[in-house]
């Protein structure tokens, strides 16, 4: 609950000032969401979770194509008419990120 309110009310919030104003108004979304879904049988919710789980796999293949994409793009410079095919990973062959 306070993972998906607090994100919610820092990429959405409800007003300019004060993004802590809005915290409770997603809290009470979640609980919109999940009470009737907690309190309905497996065979109900058999469509939904058949949807979610399509879902998961659309979000799985964008996330593999858009590797993919960035990986093996095209560039075409200015300067010459021949497209080059460029990483955008540049010399990155390992993970970038802080040191454990």
């Amino acid at each position: 609950t306070s993972v998906f309110a607090h994100a919610m009310s820092n990429v959405l919030p409800l007003s300019e000032t004060n993004d802590s104003s809005s915290y409770p108004f997603y809290v009470v979304v979640f609980a919109l969401i999940v009470v009737p879904l907690s309190l309905s049988e497996l065979k109900e919710q058999v469509v939904l979770q058949v949807f979610l789980t399509i879902c998961r796999f659309v979000m799985l293949a964008v996330m593999l194509t858009s590797i993919y994409m960035a990986q093996y793009q095209y560039y075409n410079n200015d300067n010459d008419t021949n497209n080059v095919l460029v990483s955008h990973f540049g010399n990155q062959t390992a993970p970038a990120g802080s040191r454990l």
